[in-house]
C-alpha cells in the first residue's frame, strides 16, 4: 500500500490553528472531523489516490500531538517524530497569530499562502532555533521498497563540531533567516553567537551588496 504523503504547510497550519486554540485533541473532537475532511478534498499532492487513512481524524489528532512536543510550554511529553516541516511551521506561525490566521483563511478560500513580510525594509528576519540533536531517521529504500532507520552522519559531524567549540568556551545556537519572498529561507547548523560567525548553512549565504541582495557561500566546517 503507497504510503500518504508528507504533510506541508498548507496542511500544517490547519493542524497549528487546532493546536493552539483547543490544545491536544482526540479523533472525536468535531473540530478535528472538520479539518479532516477538509484536507481530504485538497488537491495540493496531485492525483494521488486518497485512501481510508488519508489526513483522517486520528491522523489530524496526531498533529497536534506532534505540535505539543515542540511546544515549551507544554508540561506533557506530547508525540515524537515531529518532522522538520511542522517544526519551521511552529517557527514561523506560533508566535504570530494575525500570521497563522491569514494562512488558515488562505487555505480555506484556496488561495496561496501569504508572503511572510520582512521585520526592516530589505533586512531579514532572524529566527533563532536550538542546535539540532542528533536522531534516527526511516529511510524508503526504492530498490526494496523497505524502510530502513539511520542516523545522519551530518548531524554527528554538526554536534561535534559543536562541542569543540563548546569546550573553547564559545555559545552556539541554530539559525534561520526569512528573506525576500523570491529567496528561499536560509537554515544554518550552528550560528557562533560568541563571534556572530555561521558555520555551516543547508543553503547560500545571502550579503547585501549595494543594496542588492547577492549569494555567498558559508564558511564550511
Amino acid at each position: 500500500m503507497a504510503r500518504n504523503p508528507p504533510w506541508v504547510e498548507e496542511e500544517l497550519v490547519l493542524a497549528l490553528d487546532l493546536y493552539l486554540r483547543f490544545g491536544v485533541m482526540v479523533p472525536a473532537d468535531p473540530e478535528v472531523v472538520d479539518v479532516s475532511r477538509f484536507l481530504r478534498t485538497l488537491t495540493i499532492h496531485g492525483d494521488r489516490p486518497v485512501g481510508d487513512d488519508f489526513r483522517n481524524p486520528n491522523g489530524v489528532a496526531l498533529k497536534t500531538a506532534n505540535f505539543a512536543s515542540i511546544d515549551p510550554a507544554y508540561e506533557g511529553s506530547g508525540m515524537s517524530s515531529t518532522g522538520k516541516r511542522a517544526v519551521e511551521a511552529w517557527e514561523r506561525y506560533a508566535s504570530d497569530r494575525d500570521a497563522l490566521a491569514a494562512a488558515v483563511a488562505a487555505v480555506r478560500e484556496g488561495n496561496e499562502l501569504p508572503t511572510a513580510p520582512l521585520t526592516k525594509q530589505g533586512s531579514p528576519q532572524v529566527i533563532r532555533t536550538a542546535v539540532e540533536s542528533q536522531h534516527v531517521e526511516k529511510f524508503l529504500v526504492s530498490i526494496t521498497a523497505q524502510t530502513i532507520e539511520a542516523e545522519r552522519r551530518e548531524a554527528s559531524l554538526v554536534q561535534a563540531y559543536r562541542d569543540h567549540l563548546e569546550s573553547q568556551g564559545h555559545m552556539l545556537r541554530g539559525g534561520r533567516y526569512r528573506l525576500p519572498s523570491h529567496i528561499p529561507m536560509l537554515a544554518c547548523d550552528l550560528v557562533d553567537d560568541t563571534d556572530k560567525v555561521r558555520s555551516k548553512g543547508r543553503h547560500p549565504a545571502l550579503i547585501r551588496e549595494n543594496g542588492d541582495w547577492a549569494t555567498a557561500r558559508l564558511s564550511p566546517l
